[in-house]
């Protein structure tokens, strides 16, 4: 779900980041500096530790040794061993015709006391088409000396006939080194003469040094690939005596659970996983996919110390935030135009992240966010809080993982994002919860950002933090409404013209469509928009109003010429999600958000109108509504409206093949009734 919304540019997301004031490395989340904690180095090890010695044996089974020292690759004969791989692996039935199959893959992840961790991967795939090796033959091993050190343990392409290229993991070049100030590097292998029938096999271990200066460990770690997996041997080590939490999230498979040189082991042996396959309107991949966490973070109030602890001061409101606020509430004559005020103020500021040191947590002061006229995600809504405290209006930070899921049972680093939150206050004239995204610039007041609806959002209140389900005001529907108003010539032939209204993220999307492009771009960009709405006949002379007025809605007009003899067709973006005869999970639609489209084509007829027209439709099914009426305005004009409304936009599995044939035969009704 968040790659889906990343590639079609609708969310404005971020990732934390911390760079370690020593080294430079930019740090992985979760945590950024412990303030309380005196800086210090640690010596990168030479070798792994004795712990992790321990921890982790070489990869096993897989013995393979290359006779010349000096050669980079080696071509071996083929052998009992090999041949049977490649039989195996031909023998495994791919109904589905995916281009890979995992035969077989290893993790083992430990931490250990000394905050290092050790990771070993293995990972034999069966290459069952061309298109897989781009994907599973080439690779690019962490390698960023002295923090992070991989070493290759086996490489190797097994040919169809049995024979197999090896590679020498003593070639294996080495990144960049930290300290001389070149960007980070990685270890490539690549996989030569790799393709259809072969299979390819690769095992490494890489030992990373934790900073000495953060106080947990947090990580996430997918276990089900994108092609299906045969077998899977998963395992877990952290400190025996140190508290942790180690989880095998959307799989109920319990670990076998052990003690050895002072370490916890979690252990998995997993039969056959599914491949991971996203599709559009999936609910976000960590809710279903099969994923591997660990933390030692003790509970969530652990967490909100932390980061009141490394926000101190960052929300201190200076005069210059007073004097603004106090500007933006001018003229406002509710509490609701105070806000709004204040939401499209800030919403108009630049988007910029600079996420050097603890700048990677921490949100800059609202003056200094002021002063620069820009800021992250987490500087923006800091702002926002502050200006609405100074109107008197009870502003909250919120922190989430927008476009993701955040599992509020593991406690742990899920956050990629920064909101404000305005509880109701319906003495005051606001019945409802407020969830303020400014980031994008946007996003229209009122709406709930795409990416943050239905998250799990951590809110800071004055007392105390918490968790909020983000939910709408239950009046705030995603509209898209078309209206077509066309003369007959003598002909036969209609002409007139066209408008599209849209508000909530219907508006949201036509201004991320058309957001920043040139004029040119923006007249290309509209007639895409309307391409398949009037096949017959053309549309031109076409205007979009300005994406950068918040309070005025998005709109397209356009002029309909060239005599089309048949009506223009509904062609609302939601009815292209049920393309597919079939589906297997929830489809969510529209972000989660209620919606409805409603398409107006008004006939002025060259002679009278027809004495009678079509007959009213209506479906109900699953408590979506679809319906197409027609009425007579005059002696020479009549109307048809076509609507439908989704008031459950998360479409069941039971109930998708009833909707998707409700979709059609309304579709099927609205051709059918022209005149």
């Amino acid at each position: 779900m968040d790659d889906e919304y990343k590639n079609s540019g609708l969310v404005q997301t971020e990732t934390s980041r911390l760079a370690d004031p020593v080294s430079g490395n930019i740090l992985e989340p979760p945590f950024g500096e412990n303030l309380t904690a005196p800086a210090e180095t640690a010596a990168p090890p030479s070798a792994p530790p004795a712990s992790a010695s321990a921890a982790l044996a070489d990869i096993p089974d897989i013995h393979v040794t290359t006779q010349d020292p000096n050669a980079e690759w080696e071509h071996q004969p083929a052998t009992d061993e090999t041949r049977k791989i490649i039989a195996d692996a031909r023998a495994v039935p791919n109904p589905d015709g995916h281009s890979a199959i995992v035969l077989d893959q290893k993790i083992e992840y430990t931490v250990n006391e000394d905050r290092t961790t050790d990771e070993l991967r293995f990972q034999r795939v069966y290459l069952a088409r061309d298109e897989a090796v781009d994907d599973w033959a080439n690779y690019f091993l962490p390698q960023d000396p002295p923090a992070v050190t991989t070493r290759l343990q086996v490489a190797r392409v097994i040919r169809p006939d049995g024979s197999s290229l090896v590679f020498n993991p003593e070639k294996l070049a080495g990144g960049a080194d930290s300290e001389s100030g070149a960007a980070p590097g990685s270890a490539q292998v690549f996989l030569p003469d790799a393709g259809a029938g072969c299979v390819v096999e690769i095992g490494y271990r890489t030992l990373e040094l934790l900073d000495a200066t953060l106080p947990e460990v947090s990580e996430a770690m997918p276990i089900q690939r994108e092609v299906p997996v045969l077998k899977t041997e998963l395992a877990a080590r952290v400190p025996e005596k140190q508290h942790f939490r180690v989880v095998l999230k959307n799989d109920a498979a319990p670990p076998a659970e052990s003690d050895t040189n002072g370490l916890h082991v979690y252990s998995w042996a997993l039969g056959p996983i599914a491949a991971a396959e996203p599709l559009p309107g999936d609910a976000p991949a960590q809710e279903w996919q099969v994923w591997l966490g660990i933390s030692s973070l003790p509970d969530w109030d652990e967490f909100v110390t932390w980061f009141h602890r490394i926000a101190q001061g960052s929300d201190v409101i200076g005069d210059s935030v007073k004097s603004e606020a106090a500007d933006l509430a001018q003229g406002a004559n509710t509490r609701e135009e105070k806000i709004r005020s204040a939401f499209e103020f800030v919403s108009s500021l630049r988007y910029i992240a600079i996420e050097l040191g603890v700048q990677g947590f921490r949100p800059r002061t609202p003056a200094e966010v002021l002063a620069n006229r820009y800021g992250d995600c987490k500087d923006k809504a800091n702002l926002l809080v502050a200006l609405l405290h100074c109107m008197g209006v009870d502003a909250r930070f919120v922190l989430l993982d927008r476009g993701g899921s955040t599992d509020i049972t593991f406690p742990s680093w899920q956050f990629n994002h920064a909101i404000c939150f305005v509880p109701k206050a319906p003495e005051a004239g606001q019945p409802a919860d407020l969830w303020l995204d400014s980031t994008d610039s946007i996003t229209p007041f009122g709406f709930i950002a795409p990416g943050d609806y239905g998250q799990e959002a951590l809110v800071f209140g004055p007392d105390k933090a918490e968790f909020k389900k983000i939910a709408g005001t239950g009046s705030d529907v995603s509209t898209m409404d078309d209206e077509w108003d066309l003369a007959e010539d003598s002909g036969g032939a209609w002409s007139g013209t066209f408008q599209r209204r849209a508000t909530g993220l219907a508006d949201y999307a036509l201004r991320a469509a058309f957001r920043g492009l040139s004029p040119a771009q923006r007249r290309e960009q509209i007639y895409e928009q309307l391409g398949g709405l009037w096949p017959a006949g053309d549309l031109t002379g076409a205007t979009v109003s300005d994406v950068s007025q918040l309070r005025q809605g998005m709109e397209i007009n356009a002029r309909a010429i060239n005599g089309a003899r048949s009506l223009p067709e509904p062609d609302f973006p939601w009815l292209k999600a049920f393309s597919s005869p079939q589906r297997d999970r929830p489809l969510l639609l529209n972000d989660g958000q209620q919606f409805a489209g409603t398409q107006t084509v008004r006939l002025h007829f060259a002679k009278a109108a027809p004495a009678e027209l079509p007959e009213p439709v209506e479906i109900d099914e699953a408590g979506q509504t679809f319906r197409i009426t027609w009425r007579k305005i005059d002696a020479h004009t009549a109307e048809r409206v076509a609507e439908i409304a989704f008031k459950n936009p998360t479409v069941s599995v039971a109930d998708y093949e009833g909707v998707r044939r409700a979709v059609r035969n309304w579709t099927e009704a609205v051709m059918k009734g022209e005149m």
